[in-house]
């Protein structure tokens, strides 16, 4: 359990000092002419993709801290991106309520996927990289095949936009984060819901499991850290007072 201890160390040192222990240099990627809203490493290390309010996925080479390639075709705000597992393509999700998936190599789009009826927030392939899970402000969660490019699942449930979905490390599971103040873990088999977690006042951000399974973390819009014990359905940890930076 020692990332437990180290997850205590940086939120304390966060809550204190109002930013994280970050050591080593780092660098300034400049190109992008709006707010950006992801940004991912390569499952090799070498690359970041990033997307943003200009409409644009940005490529970007860790070593010489250059944009090597620009995507675009997507018509709306770009929310969320990913590469898959295997590094050779990448997903993005977007306001105009498509997700699109690029070949890396030649900068193309190869599958665009329609089915949300309002901006996707959300997106991320499954530990295989042969699914994708996208979260919607239709309240909705879509499970898309990769190959295919059809929906195999929607999980109805939340009752506001769904801000963030992401498959569980084993990937039989979805959990989800809503602006409806809840947080729902979903059976991916059977397309249900299978617990839910919170009653909070204000809308969740986001949410993280970790290694272990058993554990999320996620963060409220209430300048809160929460780490919830999945089995038990219990908060068990609220770190109070996260500055506003």
């Amino acid at each position: 359990m020692g990332w437990i201890k180290n997850f205590n160390m940086i939120i304390i040192r966060y809550i204190l000092y109002g930013t994280l222990p970050l050591e080593g240099k780092f660098e300034n990627y400049e190109g992008t002419s709006r707010c950006v809203n992801d940004a991912q490493f390569s499952p090799d290390g070498t690359k970041i993709v990033s997307c943003s309010y200009d409409n644009t996925i940005r490529l970007w080479d860790i070593q010489s801290f250059k944009e090597v390639k620009r995507l675009k075709a997507h018509t709306n705000i770009i929310t969320s991106i990913q590469f898959a597992p295997n590094g050779k393509t990448i997903v993005s999700g977007s306001y105009d309520n498509t997700i699109r998936i690029w070949d890396l190599e030649s900068g193309q789009e190869i599958q665009k996927l329609e089915g949300h009826l309002n901006g996707v927030l959300s997106v991320r392939f499954s530990p295989d990289g042969r699914q994708i899970v996208s979260a919607s402000r239709d309240k909705t969660i879509g499970i898309w095949d990769v190959t295919s490019g059809k929906r195999v699942h929607i999980l109805i449930g939340h009752s506001d936009a769904v801000r963030n979905a992401q498959f569980s490390a084993d990937g039989l599971a979805i959990i989800s984060c809503s602006n409806d103040a809840t947080i729902r873990i979903w059976d991916l088999v059977l397309g249900t819901q299978v617990k839910r977690l919170g009653e909070y006042i204000v809308w969740i951000n986001s949410m993280k499991e970790f290694p272990d399974g058993q554990t999320i973390v996620a963060c409220p819009n209430d300048n809160t850290i929460r780490l919830w014990n999945v089995k038990l359905g219990l908060e068990i940890k609220n770190w109070k007072g996260i500055p506003i930076l």
